[in-house]
């Protein structure tokens, strides 16, 4: 073969691997997520929290389902009222994890429900104990958490004066409580309770305490981005279609702690 020609076909070799390379490049760099958001949260174990795997259960359900559609998720940790504050103003994308309140649609885009949680009456099982209606309840001094928003006619009965409620800080307080007799029962959603008397109650404690079977109230948790932010009109959307994405392949439930009652 010519020399002039082995020149040639050299040449076009070169500028083919410069050509593949290049489109190598565009390919790595558009699988790369093509929008990034903040979501601003504080702490509430197992959902979220910086010291856990993935930022908490909740937060790895999220990172999944946006990486299904292309975005990338940040997390900043702080205290609640500042997350919400920061979120609703634009500051940050948005926050998680909320239940559901009318007053928040103004300044909040909803998701779908990302978990539903299932509140029932924890007890001692040395306490006798059955209800079918908040009139069973007369009498008994009920624990309940700061701040939250119960279903299920609890608020109702609370504010009318039928049961008698003693609003704390924590959950952690509420168990610390039951144990030592403070109250008879405690309103905690059931994940709640059993993470975190797996992770801060001996096995003894954790032996004295049972729950009621009959469901008080179940709700759901949200992701909640501000309207603030032109681009979550369409992330929102682009998040519930990747959490039905997700949940449709079984990978979006929590994991349970294995010491659980």
């Amino acid at each position: 073969m010519p020399l002039n020609n082995i020149e040639i076909i050299f040449n076009l070799y070169r500028r083919a691997r410069i050509v593949f390379f290049l489109f190598a490049l565009c390919l790595s760099l558009g699988s790369r997520a093509e929008e990034t958001l903040r979501l601003a949260s504080g702490e509430w174990k197992p959902y979220v929290s910086l010291a856990m795997s993935n930022y908490g259960s909740f937060s790895h359900i999220v990172t999944q389902a946006f990486a299904l559609e292309g975005v990338e998720v940040e997390y900043g940790f702080f205290p609640w009222s500042r997350s919400m504050a920061i979120a609703e103003r634009g500051d940050w994308d948005g926050t998680l994890p909320w239940g559901y309140q009318e007053e928040r649609i103004k300044n909040f885009h909803h998701s779908e429900a990302v978990v539903e949680q299932r509140y029932f009456f924890f007890h001692l099982k040395s306490f006798k104990f059955d209800w079918q209606s908040y009139r069973n309840l007369n009498g008994l001094i009920i624990g309940a958490s700061l701040g939250y928003n119960y279903k299920g006619g609890f608020q109702s009965a609370e504010k009318k004066g039928d049961i008698e409620v003693f609003r704390v800080g924590t959950e952690s307080q509420l168990i610390k409580m039951l144990l030592a007799g403070r109250i008879q029962l405690a309103l905690i959603e059931k994940t709640i309770a059993q993470d975190l008397m797996c992770r801060s109650f001996s096995r003894q404690e954790i032996a004295r305490i049972t729950y009621h079977p009959k469901l008080q109230s179940r709700d759901g948790l949200h992701l909640l981005l501000s309207k603030k932010v032109d681009k979550n009109k369409h992330l929102i959307k682009k998040f519930n279609r990747g959490l039905r994405r997700l949940k449709a392949s079984g990978k979006a439930g929590l994991k349970h702690s294995k010491c659980s009652q």
